[in-house]
């Protein structure tokens, strides 16, 4: 955390300032009131998005210490509601960080979307061995069967679920109407993984993309994520990140790497597709380089849309969710 100043600094206030700067300490070592003052400081959006990062830190949301750090803080202007009483329940805030108001619509009853964890997240189970992601795309087949969806869906895929929204858009075209590629190198070749590898310093593919330590987590978040915060987080948020997000299904995650059918040729193995496509892509994206959004364009076909959105990696629907969101939703809703 930096800060500047107009005037000049006298004696004292400089030999502080070197004093304070050349100080180390780990920071995984904070006590939780000084966390809490730290984290106090933050705009309030900036806080609610670094909330989902670990329990630690979301537990200081309901914390009546943390609420008097905050009420501390000089010049901290409040979040403004506005929730009207229409049949949407629609609901706005305004950040007087950012100047902005922003929407935070949300209808329970929506039966139009459907989440899915597709790369063995959540509760997502199987008692077959088969790990490809071409298996998981007729599991997704079968999910919009049972449920009954007999008109046209639209597919949304990102990173490795882009790999399955490809495969569920080739092998059934009469099913698929439109098809969201994000942040997926699905035309990946043999020498990008050899250069993913290069990047990260890492020898094999496991160790980037499912990091068991705290510094192979900071890499990948180095190389999937703009936010240059990241990297001053101490290793024990990054250990309980790793507790909770890479420790469940584990064995199943890294069997799900090594079976993916994409990538693994000299040259690329995917083909046109016949529905429209839009491709969204961070131009700061490390994990999959921006120049292949470009390649994937060509190699789709016309009807394929690509979107670039500045200043974003690897994960552009957090760094940029309500830009992602919007260009997905008007490319969704453009024939309607």
């Amino acid at each position: 955390m930096g800060f500047s100043a107009g005037k000049r600094k006298s004696r004292d206030e400089q030999d502080y300032t070197v004093t304070l700067a050349s100080t180390a300490f780990p920071m995984d070592e904070l006590s939780d009131d000084v966390l809490e003052r730290v984290l106090s400081w933050l705009p309030t959006s900036s806080f609610l998005r670094v909330t989902s990062v670990c329990k630690r830190w979301k537990s200081t949301k309901t914390s009546k210490s943390f609420n008097l750090a905050c009420s501390q803080v000089p010049l901290r202007d409040p979040w403004f509601f506005m929730i009207t009483n229409d049949s949407n329940s629609s609901t706005f805030a305004y950040d007087s960080t950012e100047n902005s108001w922003k929407s935070l619509n949300h209808n329970r009853n929506r039966r139009d979307f459907i989440p899915v964890a597709s790369s063995g997240g959540g509760d997502s189970t199987t008692s077959s061995t088969n790990r490809s992601e071409v298996f998981q795309a007729e599991c997704m087949a079968k999910l919009m069967d049972k449920l009954g969806i007999e008109k046209k869906f639209n597919v949304v895929g990102t990173s490795y679920g882009g790999f399955v929204a490809y495969h569920m858009a080739k092998m059934w075209p009469e099913k698929v109407e439109k098809v969201v590629i994000a942040s997926s190198g699905i035309n990946m070749r043999k020498c990008d993984s050899e250069s993913l590898l290069q990047r990260s310093n890492c020898e094999c593919i496991e160790k980037v993309m499912l990091p068991s330590t705290a510094s192979e987590l900071r890499t990948l978040m180095g190389l999937a994520s703009s936010w240059k915060m990241l990297r001053m987080f101490p290793d024990s948020l990054w250990n309980d990140f790793i507790s909770n997000l890479y420790q469940k299904n584990r064995k199943e995650k890294i069997e799900l790497l090594k079976g993916v059918t994409l990538g693994r040729d000299e040259k690329s193995n995917i083909d046109p597709l016949s529905q429209e496509v839009l491709i969204v892509w961070g131009d700061k994206d490390q994990i999959f380089p921006v120049k292949m959004a470009y390649e994937l364009k060509e190699i789709l076909g016309d009807k394929t849309e690509l979107e670039i959105i500045e200043d974003t990696s690897h994960i552009p629907q957090i760094e940029c969710a309500q830009e992602f969101n919007k260009i997905i939703l008007r490319f969704l809703k453009g024939s309607q």
